[in-house]
């Protein structure tokens, strides 16, 4: 792009499609203000190498939709960068590779529009002004682990939500198998977050603002920040360990009221543990505040 302009431009609908061998697809400008490609139709790279770096993403101006990209080879990465709201289509990688997405600039969406995988190498979707996966679309890791921040400049303003069937998974057996960072989740009633590695996979649920409250269980919202109402915790159907607040960052206190773990053999670790942090249990003078339903651990 020279630094100073877009790389490639359609100046209008027509689409814009990029194949590209083991030389891969790559960004000549580190990641600065200026788009790489730019179009109101479809863009749509294929390679068997990189898909930008790092330090020298592909980016597109903001407001682009319908980004398609698929790489073949081993550790071909992709790193995408949105200037402003960003909407992907299909973004597929095999052999162990990473798939990296970011949104900048001042609350910026990221909106995933199409399945989303890797088969072995760690997805990050990371925005300023939200996530959203839409109905019917899948992201999966694989193997690798998987990270959704969805208010990466903790201005408070990045909400994660999945919407109809969307569905976050990963096969990862570690304690990092998915983790899920914003200033709020909104879970719709088929919505599924997994961790199906066994071993030790955990599903992790931070808060973006560490000093704001959170809210496990109950019927209905009741505050600002992360809510988890019972039919959302519900949305949580695979894992060996979820964790609810950050250790020795939430400061904010954490209610449960009369919640249940939707994994019955699994555990639940909640930390408000930072500063004047500290853990309300609600049994709403009438049930359990906080129940596994089955062996697994509580730890608080």
């Amino acid at each position: 792009d020279g630094g100073a302009a877009t790389a490639l431009a359609t100046g209008g609908a027509g689409n814009i499609t990029l194949n590209a061998g083991t030389g891969g697809i790559t960004a000549a400008q580190a990641t600065g203000a200026n788009a790489e490609l730019s179009t109101t139709g479809t863009i749509t790279l294929t390679s068997d190498g990189v898909v930008g770096s790092s330090t020298n993403r592909i980016q597109f101006p903001a407001a682009q939709d319908d980004v398609n990209v698929t790489t073949s080879g081993a550790a071909d990465n992709i790193f995408l960068n949105g200037l402003g709201a960003l909407t992907l289509g299909t973004i597929g990688t095999t052999g162990g590779s990473t798939v990296d997405v970011t949104s900048t600039g001042a609350d910026t969406l990221l909106t995933a529009a199409g399945n989303i995988s890797s088969t072995g190498g760690n997805v990050l979707l990371v925005a300023t002004g939200g996530v959203t996966v839409n109905d019917t679309f899948t992201v999966n890791s694989g193997t690798g682990t998987l990270l959704v921040n969805a208010d990466s400049d903790g201005a408070g303003a990045g909400t994660l939500t999945l919407a109809g069937t969307g569905t976050l998974t990963s096969a990862n057996t570690t304690a990092s198998a998915v983790t899920l960072r914003a200033e709020d989740i909104v879970l719709s009633a088929t919505s599924v977050v997994s961790a199906t590695g066994g071993t030790a996979a955990g599903v992790n649920v931070f808060s973006t603002q560490a000093a704001q409250t959170m809210n496990i269980g109950g019927a209905a919202a009741s505050a600002t920040g992360i809510n988890l109402e019972d039919a959302e915790l519900a949305r949580f159907t695979n894992f060996v360990t979820l964790t609810l607040g950050e250790t020795a960052v939430q400061s904010g206190a954490i209610t449960v009221t009369t919640a249940t773990s939707p994994v019955a053999a699994g555990n639940i670790v909640i930390n408000s543990n930072s500063g004047a942090g500290g853990i309300v249990l609600d049994d709403g003078g009438a049930a359990t505040a906080l129940a596994t339903g089955g062996a697994g651990n509580i730890t608080l």
